[in-house]
């Protein structure tokens, strides 16, 4: 019996956490999520792409890497080991606003639903660009709509990277198997 009146108070204090969100609030953070996923796909697939391998290979290797940063690592060490000097030094700063983006999503997609009102638990400062780190229902729909288009604009720099990497990665390729 307490058990289950412990479950029926947790059900209402997420309910009134979610009363604190207006729909307009609820659509922009949907939007963010939906952003964040293509992001977290390509991200995925850039390993496979940048290997040149197809669909079924670039799977098998990427879906047992369970966690995003995992994944974001082994994109980054396939990039510090293989790749030139230039994609390095470009890589760099992308892959920091990925990570500054994937905690910004976290509070985002987690946080809201765990609220206590308890202040502290938010209080993060997510330098560079000081989006705030506090309760969803604090973003105003302008913080919102700007998180979404900076993880718009990283994927797409993402996409652009890749595709400007490829040839280098290519000519690595052929390198070594001349060498060897």
């Amino acid at each position: 019996v307490a058990r289950s009146r412990r479950r029926k108070r947790r059900s209402r204090d997420r309910v009134e956490v979610m009363s604190g969100l207006s729909d307009k609030h609820l659509a922009e953070i949907g939007r963010l999520i939906v952003r964040w996923s293509l992001l977290e796909e390509r991200v995925a697939t850039a390993l496979g792409i940048l290997l040149r391998l197809d669909t079924r290979q670039s799977l098998a290797l990427t879906l047992p890497i369970r966690s995003f940063r995992s994944r974001l690592d082994a994109l980054s060490g396939l990039i510090e080991q293989s790749a030139f000097d230039l994609y390095r030094e470009r890589f760099t700063p992308l892959k920091n606003e990925i990570s500054r983006l994937y905690r910004i999503r976290n509070a985002l997609a987690h946080r809201p639903w765990f609220a206590s009102g308890d202040e502290e638990l938010y209080s993060f400062d997510l330098d560079p660009n000081n989006l705030p780190f506090h309760p969803a229902e604090q973003w105003t729909l302008g913080e919102l709509r700007e998180a979404a288009r900076s993880i718009q604009d990283v994927d797409h720099r993402l996409e652009q990277f890749v595709d400007d990497c490829l040839p280098k990665m290519d000519e690595l390729r052929e390198r070594f198997k001349m060498d060897h």
